[in-house]
C-alpha cells in the first residue's frame, strides 16, 4: 500500500470506521426513500413487461438497462474540462489501493473537490460491473417467477448479509442491535418463503424466491465493497463510474445472447414498440437514475443503513400486489413481511 509522506499512518488504536456527520446521514436517508419509491415502481413496470406484455426476457432487460448507464459518458463531451483536465488520466498515488487488494488501513479522503483519476475510475468500474450485473439479473429473474411483494421482501435479506460483510471488512462497527435487527429480517424472509412455497404455484415461486435471495447476497457484497473501496462520496465521480459500468457491460456480455438463445434459456426476440418504451423508462429511471442515487446513499451513510432502509419498499409492494393483481396474503406472509 502506498501512502503519501504528508499522510501519517494512523495508530492501531484509531478506529478505521469513518464517522458520519448528521447532515450527510440525513441526505443519505432522503436518497434511500427516493430510491425506495423508484424501485417499487420499477418492479411493477418489469412485471408489466414480463406478464402483461408476455415479454419474459430478464437477461435482455438487465443488459439493456445496464448498458444505458453509458449515457453518462456523454459527460466527456458536455463537461470535457472537469472530466478530463481536472480529473486527469494519471493515478493519484494516495489512492492506488482502489484498484488493488483491500489494504489494512485506508488513506484519508481527498481534499474537497478532489477525486480519483479517469483511469482509476474506469479500472474500478471493470471490477464492479459483473457483480452489479449478476445481482440485478438474479433479481429480475426472480421477479419473473414470483410476485413484486415477495421479491421486495426477500431482497431486504441483503441487510442480514451486510451485517457480517461490513463487520468482517471493517466498513461498519458490529453491534448486537444490528445483528438482532438483521436476524428479525431473516426470520421474516423464512416465513414469506414458506408461505410462497405452499401456494398454488409453489415450486416455481420458491425458485424465484431463491434467486431473489442470491441477488440479495450479491447486492450486499456490492454495497460493502463499494463502501470499502471508496470511503465517501468525495472519492469518485459517480456518474462516470456508472458510465464505465454500462460500457463494460455492453462490450463484454453480448456473447451471452447467443448462449441463451441456442440453449433455449432465453430465445432472443426483438421487443415490440410499447415494450421498448417501457424498457427505456425502466432503464433511465429505474436503473440509471435510481442506482446512481442509491450508490451515493451508501457512501453518505453505511451499507447496513442503506440495505435496511430499503425495507421501506415492503408496504408499497404489498399494496401494489393487492390492488393491481388482487393477490391475497396469508397471516404468516403478513407477519413475515412486518
Amino acid at each position: 500500500v502506498l501512502i503519501t509522506q504528508e499522510t501519517p499512518r494512523p495508530s492501531s488504536q484509531e478506529n478505521p470506521v469513518k464517522e458520519i456527520s448528521p447532515r450527510r446521514h440525513l441526505l443519505g436517508l432522503i436518497l434511500v426513500v427516493i430510491v425506495t419509491i423508484i424501485w417499487v415502481g420499477s418492479s411493477i413496470l418489469i412485471q408489466i413487461i414480463f406478464l402483461d406484455n408476455n415479454y419474459d426476457k430478464p437477461f435482455f432487460l438487465t443488459y439493456f438497462s445496464t448498458t444505458l448507464f453509458a449515457v453518462y459518458l456523454f459527460g466527456f463531451i458536455i463537461f470535457y474540462k472537469s472530466w478530463t483536465v481536472n480529473l486527469g488520466f494519471r493515478k493519484n498515488k494516495a489512492y492506488e489501493h482502489l484498484t488493488d487488494d483491500p489494504p489494512e488501513i485506508l488513506p484519508p479522503p481527498l481534499p474537497p473537490g478532489g477525486k480519483i483519476s479517469v483511469y482509476e475510475t474506469m479500472k474500478l468500474s471493470s471490477y464492479f460491473f459483473l457483480i452489479w450485473f449478476t445481482a440485478n439479473y438474479t433479481y429480475n429473474l426472480g421477479l419473473s417467477l414470483t410476485s413484486v411483494s415477495s421479491n421486495t421482501i426477500l431482497s431486504t435479506l441483503s441487510g442480514f448479509f451486510t451485517v457480517g460483510l461490513s463487520s468482517f471488512l471493517g466498513v461498519d462497527r458490529f453491534s448486537i442491535w444490528k445483528l438482532i435487527a438483521a436476524t428479525f429480517t431473516l426470520g421474516g424472509v423464512v416465513m414469506v418463503s414458506l408461505s410462497d412455497k405452499s401456494g398454488d404455484d409453489g415450486r416455481e415461486t420458491f425458485i424465484g424466491d431463491l434467486l431473489t435471495v442470491v441477488g440479495a447476497m450479491l447486492y450486499a457484497l456490492y454495497c460493502t465493497l463499494l463502501k470499502k473501496k471508496l470511503v465517501d462520496e468525495h472519492t469518485i465521480h459517480m456518474p462516470m463510474f456508472f458510465g464505465f459500468i454500462g460500457l463494460f457491460n455492453f462490450l463484454t456480455l453480448w456473447p451471452f445472447f447467443f448462449i441463451f438463445h441456442f440453449t433455449g434459456l432465453e430465445p432472443f426476440e426483438a421487443p415490440p414498440g410499447i415494450v421498448l418504451l417501457y424498457l427505456f423508462v425502466n432503464a433511465l429511471i429505474g436503473t440509471v437514475l435510481s442506482d446512481t442515487l442509491e450508490a451515493w446513499s451508501i457512501l453518505l451513510t453505511t451499507p447496513l443503513i442503506n440495505t435496511l432502509g430499503l425495507s421501506l419498499t415492503i408496504p408499497f409492494a404489498i399494496m401494489s400486489d393487492h390492488f393491481r393483481t388482487h393477490k391475497k396474503f396469508s397471516g404468516v406472509y403478513l407477519l413475515g413481511s412486518g
